[in-house]
């Protein structure tokens, strides 16, 4: 697990799991961008306002953009907490 702190005062946490497509993590402002590889079929981003139990997530319908061999999404920091993950 890596916990960085952004120029923002955020906090980003990440767990990287063995046969996972990671997500890549970008912050501007208060614009999260994640980005992860078009060769993750099966797998659909997910959110969650608490990691407790395997209730609570929901499927992200996007919009999605596609370049340079990524999927990616943005999204503002607003609101509760979110925490993302793929999930096949």
């Amino acid at each position: 697990m890596k916990t960085m702190k952004t120029t923002s005062s955020r906090f980003l946490t990440f767990l990287l799991l063995a046969g996972v497509p990671s997500l890549q993590v970008l912050t501007t402002g208060a614009s999260l961008s994640l980005f992860w590889p078009t060769n993750a079929a099966g797998f659909n981003l997910q959110s969650s306002t608490n990691l407790g139990g395997s209730s609570g997530w929901s499927n992200i319908s996007g919009p999605f953009f596609q370049t340079n061999g990524v999927y990616g999404v943005t999204n503002t920091f607003s609101g509760p907490r979110q925490f993302y993950r793929l999930k096949n």
